[in-house]
């Protein structure tokens, strides 16, 4: 005889058999002949029921809010890799650096083209929003000219921050007519591998001009920068400007060259000791809009914390 569970419905277990694989065979059967006892128009109205609109409106709505809750975050992190790339440039390029001091008796690159020494700068060129520039594309007059480029395994990318969106049209050569990113990113600091005499407008104070590695002490290698990523509005010259005029009182301050803070207001810096890191700027003053026209005027800030930080890490007093 058959153990009965309910009426009608009777389940034989055979020997050995687990108990809760008679818990799952009796829900099987449960199940079955529930469905057996309602009308099959039933049936069928379960098995093919869909979404309602009201249903449907819900999951588009939870899916916006979500949606709007994770692009910001997206949108940050993807800056802040494209921000570890840039640093990574500046370390490649910082190699570079180093390796031509190993091969030039202790001489660190030229920050400009000489005027009244012989020698080469970083990188040659000069950068602006002029579509009959060709300082803008033609590597083979700019970066590939520069004293560095032999020891970068001549990689033109690392000359251009990821963040970096100037652009040109040129109005001749091989991109004429055609929307061509600018080849550089980076400029090197001003007090950076010094010439005869003061070279700049600039250099007419008495602070540090760094020739060579062993007359790097004050500031320190690792708190001395040599390269940084330059705001494209900005950049024109294969060295960045620090103005020293009023150091050091904060009520002087004064910025002439506009670093780039693409990286959620941050720029990529290097360092004479090989090393590099980010620097978060604090005024809005450091990090204006771009608009596409070139600005390179200095422009007094009075009380600006960013020119102090700049006033600290490119130079010293003799």
């Amino acid at each position: 005889m058959p153990r009965m569970m309910k009426p009608g419905l009777a389940i034989t277990p055979s020997l050995g058999v687990q108990k809760d694989c008679l818990v799952y065979y009796f829900a099987v059967e449960k199940t079955v002949t529930a469905v057996g006892k309602n009308d099959a128009t039933i049936m069928r109205g379960t098995k093919n029921r869909g979404f309602t609109l009201i249903e449907l409106l819900v999951v588009i709505a939870i899916i916006a809010i979500l949606a709007a809750m994770l692009l910001p975050a997206l949108s940050k992190a993807k800056n802040q890799a494209k921000g570890v790339e840039c640093l990574n440039n500046t370390k490649q390029m910082m190699l570079a650096w180093h390796m031509y001091a190993d091969e030039s008796n202790d001489h660190v690159p030229l920050s400009f083209p000489p005027t009244n020494s012989t020698g080469t700068a970083w990188v040659q060129g000069t950068l602006n929003y002029d579509p009959a520039n060709t300082d803008n594309w033609n590597l083979t007059n700019t970066l590939a000219v520069g004293s560095i480029w032999p020891n970068t395994g001549k990689s033109q990318n690392i000359f251009r921050c990821p963040s970096d969106v100037s652009k040109v049209i040129p109005n001749s050569g091989p991109y004429s007519g055609q929307i061509t990113p600018r080849l550089r990113s980076y400029a090197m600091n001003d007090w950076m591998g010094a010439t005869v005499g003061p070279d700049t407008a600039y250099r007419n104070l008495n602070f540090n001009v760094f020739d060579k590695l062993s007359t790097i002490a004050n500031p320190s290698p690792s708190a001395l920068w040599v390269l940084v990523d330059q705001h494209p509005d900005s950049i024109s010259y294969p060295w960045f400007i620090v103005d020293m005029t009023g150091y050091p009182t904060v009520s002087q301050t004064r910025l002439a060259g506009i670093p780039a803070s693409y990286h959620n207001n941050c720029s990529s810096f290097s360092f004479a000791d090989g090393h590099s890191e980010p620097h978060k700027w604090t005024d809005s003053r450091t990090m204006p809009p771009i608009t596409g026209v070139q600005n390179t005027t200095t422009s007094v800030q009075p009380n600006n914390k960013d020119v102090v930080w700049l006033w600290a890490h490119s130079t010293a007093p003799e």
